[in-house]
């Protein structure tokens, strides 16, 4: 068996080989749970997308052809679960659940926020870009916990302090525009 760390995390986009699992010292037939090393994915880091959008019709038919557009402001997935204790004080749509209302994001699906919804976004947005300024250069924003032969402790995320403020002003001024009637923000999920 081999020397590794242990990782609790869900919904981080880590993956780990089936043959990592297996304790070749446990009989057959008996379930081990071993230490195992994790592997970050191949590919990008998961994001949310977020586009300003006229308000014309039935916003849970029209968001399927805004998936991976190019001009939308993306979100790191690590910043958003950050912050996501705040982010579920703003009255918002689940728009794959006929436009059920609710708070926060839909983080695995499309949302949409719109009136006091999108002002009570802004607000909270914009208080962590002034909380953030106050932060060293590089973030270290805290994800999951974890399990290590040195520490049991939570993952440490670093982020560029400069990068998220940019990131967040830019999603801010989108939900500064769903404020007024004949728009609204759509946030695309994982």
């Amino acid at each position: 068996m081999r020397s590794s760390t242990l990782r609790i995390c869900w919904d981080t986009g880590l993956t780990a080989s089936v043959s990592d699992c297996v304790d070749e010292s446990v009989p057959h037939g008996k379930l081990g749970i071993v230490p195992t090393t994790f592997a970050q994915p191949t590919m990008s880091a998961p994001s949310h997308d977020f586009l300003l959008l006229p308000d014309s019709g039935d916003r849970a038919s029209q968001y399927v052809k805004h998936l991976h557009d190019p001009s939308a402001v993306r979100v790191d997935d690590d910043l958003v679960h950050y912050m996501n204790d705040s982010l579920r004080w703003a009255p918002s749509e689940n728009l794959a659940m006929r436009n059920a209302a609710g708070f926060g994001l839909t983080l695995y699906g499309p949302t949409a926020f719109s009136g006091d919804g999108a002002r009570q976004l802004v607000r909270v947005l914009n208080a962590w870009s002034v909380l953030f300024r106050c932060g060293p250069e590089i973030l270290e924003l805290t994800r999951c916990y974890g399990h290590s032969d040195e520490a049991d402790a939570y993952d440490r995320v670093p982020r560029r302090r400069d990068d998220v403020i940019e990131t967040l002003e830019r999603l801010a001024a989108l939900a500064e525009e769903a404020v007024a009637p004949g728009h609204w923000l759509l946030h695309l999920g994982i």
